[in-house]
């Protein structure tokens, strides 16, 4: 199979992720929304979003670094054993210290006091996915069984809730099936490399860790940088105002994040492809279509947008729909953006500049919520919009950077 065709048949897998992992969400979200009392889907938003953030700390960039070591030595099997080992290990020592910063996280703020079990149940995402090696997949170039493993088991955890979820306070059972979700996957992946591709793992020294993780370690500053402006506005608000406007956030993001990572499966599928290939003129053609794309959806969203959220939602509140609007901009902005980044950018061998661009925006990012903290202008709609000025920069960061390179005239 020639590099292009598998290109398109790894999006293809990458796109059923995505719907499953979007399209189910936005079936049971609103079950959830509309059966469970606001705070408690306030809560489950709150923990869930938190253990993504917990997530990007324990992946440590690992799903750029080694997805790139393992594409350049995929016929090396000794070198992707030691890269194998080295991202398990690095990621299961940053997953025990998360979880005991996570319980004393869980002592201490006031939104998660009533409800810990249910908080710390949701820690189960992050257990799934230490053992789910999407860089591993990537990096050959083989995403059917990733596929096949997550959507699986994004059906046994979703589907439940429509059976068992029958209090408004049935928060605890639904984190449980959250967490069972994402263990089944990462379980039965990790069956799936060591079986079917002979992948050994074997426990690294402390050096090796060491090295693998400084490696890694601009990547995971600008993963975490870009954490902040993109999924932290929902701890804020749930730290400052409590659970009900972490629902309504929730809500509202939701269907915007959900367009948004319509373009993930592309992202990730081009990054191999681009690192071994370096084909610029094949990239600008999916640019620019992709870009029109965003645009596209941008104006049908802004239009049709209030629709949608009272269809699925069965919801018109002005709070979420004024916050929706705002968000939906991000849109035009994010697509491009991410298109530039990883895929393209540190593709090609510009990964320090593309890093250092979004840790860049992180800082500016923590100093303007530190700012607007001190003059009590913290609400959901200046988040809102904090985060598409921070998607902006990033752009034109981006842009710059195109042109600095002179790799190619937009």
């Amino acid at each position: 199979m020639n590099m292009k065709k598998k290109l398109f048949h790894n999006i293809f897998y990458l796109f059923v992720i995505q719907g499953v992992n979007y399209i189910l969400p936005l079936v049971v979200l609103p079950f959830l929304f509309i059966n469970l009392e606001k705070e408690i889907y306030g809560i489950i938003a709150f923990s869930y979003t938190y253990m993504l953030f917990i997530n990007i700390v324990v992946d440590y960039g690992f799903n750029f670094s080694s997805t790139a070591e393992i594409s350049l030595n995929r016929e090396n099997k000794k070198k992707i054993n030691e890269i194998v080992s080295n991202t398990f290990s690095s990621k299961f020592i940053l997953l025990i210290l998360c979880f005991l910063v996570t319980v004393i996280f869980s002592q201490f703020i006031e939104i998660t006091q009533n409800h810990k079990l249910t908080f710390l149940s949701m820690f189960g995402i992050v257990i799934g996915n230490l053992f789910f090696p999407i860089w591993f997949f990537q990096g050959i170039e083989e995403m059917k069984y990733m596929t096949i493993t997550f959507s699986l088991a994004k059906i046994l955890s979703f589907i439940p809730m429509f059976i068992f979820v029958r209090s408004p306070n049935d928060g605890l059972i639904t984190a449980l099936f959250y967490a069972f979700g994402y263990i089944f996957a990462g379980s039965l992946s990790f069956y799936i490399m060591i079986k079917k591709f002979k992948v050994k793992y074997y426990i690294p020294s402390i050096s090796e860790i060491i090295r693998h993780l400084k490696g890694s370690s601009l990547f995971f500053l600008s993963r975490i940088a870009a954490s902040f402006y993109s999924i932290g506005n929902s701890i804020i608000l749930g730290m400052v105002y409590g659970a009900n406007m972490v629902a309504f956030y929730d809500v509202a993001s939701k269907i915007v994040f959900a367009f948004s990572s319509l373009l993930s499966p592309i992202e990730q599928a081009i990054y191999p492809f681009m690192t071994n290939s370096k084909d610029i003129v094949f990239f600008k053609k999916i640019f620019k279509l992709l870009s029109l794309f965003g645009i596209v959806i941008t104006f049908f969203l802004f239009y049709f947008g209030q629709d949608i959220i009272l269809i699925i939602f069965k919801t018109s509140e002005e709070i979420i729909i004024t916050t929706f609007r705002i968000m939906i901009f991000s849109l035009l902005i994010s697509i491009p953006s991410q298109l530039l980044g990883y895929p393209f950018l540190a593709a090609l061998g510009f990964s320090k500049y593309t890093n250092m661009g979004v840790i860049n925006v992180g800082i500016i990012y923590i100093i303007s919520i530190f700012f607007m903290y001190f003059f009590d202008y913290i609400n959901i709609y200046s988040l809102s919009y904090i985060y598409v000025l921070a998607q902006l920069i990033v752009l034109i960061n981006r842009i710059y950077g195109v042109k600095k390179f002179n790799l190619f005239r937009f």
